[in-house]
């Protein structure tokens, strides 16, 4: 009716369901069903296993298996039938009278079934002497290694984006400041030369020149403009970079206590 102490051998007298997961020594039950089970010892049912994920470090023990999926490092004693389950183990799948269906066993020590297959039903896989169990595992460890730190990847991922924008932004802001600088330097030319000469210059040259300094001051404004707002995103973008670092720093140390413990 609740979660168990942990791994704590269990002795259960009728069915044990899925209703919660178990963590647990060894685990007898007259007949298991919808169960996640993760023993460190044997898990032996008197009558079958249906609809299980089960993970365990001894031997399993059932009458028949019904679309289960099998981990363990002990061997798979099965009487009957193994129908639509996955079974990957170290050690040895020794069940002489078991028929199979439609199942895929993995096992590094050997196989010694009854029968095979039917004309009406998927193909099995049969595998011995193969580390697939151990590969399975280590693949599983890989999984959840790169989920817990799949947080941590996205902020250093959107942090290094920022940081590209900045450096774009920064670029820009150089171009702006050099046509700006530009523009400045025109109409200090274009002005000098009208203080100077203003006397002696023809009418439409002065309509002219008055028109080129107006052009100059308006791209002077426009560049003024786009600095300004430029400098304002600029500053967004690395008071959020530094918040990202903060996070990242924040999480990193926690997130290294993890993977060093699926590692371990």
């Amino acid at each position: 009716y609740g979660p168990l102490e942990p791994y704590a051998s269990i002795n259960v007298s009728g069915v044990l369901t899925g209703a919660y997961p178990v963590n647990a020594g060894t685990v007898n039950a007259e007949e298991i069903r919808g169960a996640t089970i993760n023993a460190i010892g044997n898990v032996v049912s008197r009558i079958g296993i249906t609809d299980a994920l089960i993970s365990a470090q001894g031997d399993i023990h059932a009458r028949y298996l019904h679309n289960c999926r099998i981990e363990t490092f002990g061997n798979v004693y099965v009487e009957n039938e193994i129908i639509d389950s996955q079974i990957y183990c170290s050690g040895e799948i020794k069940s002489k009278q078991c028929h199979v269906l439609a199942s895929n066993l993995y096992a590094k020590r050997g196989i010694d079934i009854g029968s095979v297959g039917n004309s009406r039903t998927s193909s099995c896989t049969l595998v011995a002497g193969t580390e697939h169990h151990l590969l399975k595992k280590a693949d599983e460890k890989t999984k959840k290694i790169r989920s817990v730190r799949q947080k941590i990847e996205e902020l250093i991922e959107k942090k290094a984006a920022l940081e590209l924008q900045v450096k774009k932004n920064f670029q820009k802001m150089i171009e702006l400041k050099m046509f700006h600088d530009r523009a400045k330097t025109k109409k200090e030319t274009i002005v000098q030369e009208f203080k100077n000469n203003q006397p002696a210059i023809a009418k439409e040259k002065l309509k002219n020149m008055r028109q080129l300094i107006s052009g100059c001051e308006k791209r002077m404004g426009v560049s003024i403009a786009a600095l300004k707002e430029l400098n304002q995103r600029k500053k967004t973008d690395e008071n959020e970079i530094a918040q990202l670092e903060s996070k990242i720093a924040r999480l990193e140390t926690a997130v290294q206590k993890k993977v060093q413990g699926l590692r371990s």
